[in-house]
């Protein structure tokens, strides 16, 4: 794009017509080209620029000086800021990276967190089912050391709250 904007502005100088800002066009070619190539065709665009930038000084009978100044300014400052959007297209290209793992890492974590409840859940049932079976097998021996030693009826103690077929128990009469 600028070997055709610097070519096409050059024409028009060439052509006769009167130099004026047109070098705008060859210049904003160059920030682009500033911001994407490699440094060896930033260089060469510079150059470029600064060619086309002294002709037009030349063709407008701009005092030397002028025309040095311009032809060094333009392409540093279009060279500058093609250079500012390069950085910045590399930090967002960064940016875009690092929020990509940071949501890789956040979704790790939470299902590491959804696995460290299964499992706390999982201790805690243990837990629960290991004593209630522990309780059961007490009782178990227990009623087996009275079965065998009283060969009366259980206590009400170890009876249903509701007695045979529904009925309230007398023990729990109160309750």
């Amino acid at each position: 794009m600028l070997v055709i904007t610097a070519g096409g502005f050059t024409a028009y100088l060439v052509l006769g017509y009167q130099p004026s800002l047109n070098f705008w066009g060859p210049a904003v070619a160059f920030v682009s080209v500033a911001a994407g190539e490699r440094r060896g065709r930033a260089g060469c665009g510079a150059v470029v620029l600064a060619a086309v930038i002294a002709l037009s000084g030349v063709y407008g009978r701009l005092p030397w000086p002028v025309v040095a100044v311009q032809a060094v300014i333009v392409p540093a400052v279009a060279g500058a800021v093609g250079l500012t959007q390069r950085r910045l297209a590399q930090r967002n290209a960064e940016l875009r990276r690092l929020t990509a793992l940071l949501d890789r890492q956040q979704r790790q974590e939470a299902r590491r967190a959804v696995l460290d409840e299964r499992f706390r859940i999982a201790r805690e049932l243990h837990d629960t089912i290991s004593q209630h079976m522990t309780i059961a097998t007490l009782q178990t021996g227990i009623a087996e050391y009275t079965f065998h030693s009283d060969p009366r009826p259980p206590a009400p103690r170890w009876a249903s709250p509701h007695g045979p077929a529904g009925t309230r128990s007398t023990s729990c009469a109160g309750c």
